[in-house]
Order: structure tokens, then C-alpha cells, then sequence
């Protein structure tokens, strides 16, 4: 049991097309797809033309196996963030049904490596998403992040992009 706990055997990832949105548990190892996906529509979400540009050009650009940006979407609580990410992805998946979303608990952070190798594995396409993230100082788990935006010795991983929301400019605190 202990053995498990330390280094917990890896599922195998579930069927793509089980869902389009999914939830990383980093302890189990395992995604979870979501069902009923509250999003607004990206035509609703207002006073944010040149971002939702931005990051829709994107997401298609990724969406289609073209070369695209890690992106950290950052601001005041409440002015759509999140909304945004999610909207973006919603409208992109529409005719590319193949990109996921997976978002991913401040908590699970240092698992994001684990994950990154699964799904590279399996060639799946997905955009990490990380809401409301912040470090405080001392705080060494940006490190498991920062090894897949950089990709370690095997290179940048093409397959995987990395969306942040967070209320800092700066996220070490």
C-alpha cells in the first residue's frame, strides 16, 4: 500500500471520445471527463476583442498541428479568464473535435509531468488548463510546469499547450 501510495500505478488514459473536457486527478493518475460543461459563448463574452482574437488564432493554430504559444491569461477576479479559455476551446472543438481540454487543480501540479507523457503517448491534443494559478515563495512546484513548457531533453512537446489564469502579473508571490 505504502509503495502504491509513493508511486501509484498509471491507468491507461479513456477513449477520446468519451469527452471533450476532462478533469486530471493527479494522486489517482486518472482523467475524469466532463458531461455538462458550463461555457458561455465566445460571441457573449464582451469588451475583450483583441484577446479572444489572440487566443482563438491560437487554439486553431494548435488545433490543427501548427506551431502555437503557451499563453497566461492574467487580471482582476471576475472579468473572464476562465470563461474565455473555455469558450475558445468550446468553439475551436466544434470542427476539431479531437482537441481536449484538461484542467488541472493547483494541487496536481506536480503530476503535470505524468500527464504530459501519457498523453503524448497516446497522441492526444490537449490544452492543459490551469485556473487561478499562484506560487508563494519557497514553493518548488512550478518546476513540474515549467519542465513541460520547456520540454526537458526530449524537446518541447508538440501535442500538449499550457492555458493559466491567474489574479497576479507575477505568480511567485
Amino acid at each position: 500500500d505504502a509503495l502504491d501510495r509513493l508511486a501509484p500505478i498509471l491507468r491507461p488514459l479513456p477513449s477520446q471520445d468519451d469527452a471533450s473536457v476532462w478533469m486530471w486527478d493527479g494522486a489517482a493518475g486518472s482523467l475524469t471527463g466532463v458531461q455538462d460543461l458550463r461555457c458561455v459563448p465566445l460571441h457573449l463574452l464582451l469588451g475583450a476583442d483583441s484577446q479572444k482574437a489572440r487566443l482563438l488564432a491560437n487554439t486553431d493554430r494548435f488545433a490543427q498541428g501548427l506551431p502555437a504559444n503557451h499563453a497566461m491569461l492574467w487580471g482582476a477576479r471576475g472579468t473572464g479568464k476562465s470563461a474565455l479559455v473555455k469558450a475558445v476551446h468550446a468553439q475551436i472543438a466544434t470542427s476539431q473535435p479531437a482537441l481536449k481540454l484538461i484542467e488541472i487543480s493547483r494541487a496536481d501540479i506536480a503530476s503535470v509531468p505524468i500527464l504530459a507523457s501519457k498523453l503524448a503517448e497516446q497522441k492526444w491534443r490537449a490544452i492543459l488548463f490551469i485556473d487561478d494559478l499562484s506560487f508563494e515563495r519557497g514553493d518548488e512546484s512550478y518546476k513540474a510546469l515549467k519542465s513541460v513548457l520547456d520540454g526537458g531533453v526530449s524537446g518541447a512537446m508538440t501535442s500538449i499547450l499550457v492555458y493559466v489564469t491567474s489574479n497576479r502579473r507575477h505568480l511567485v508571490n
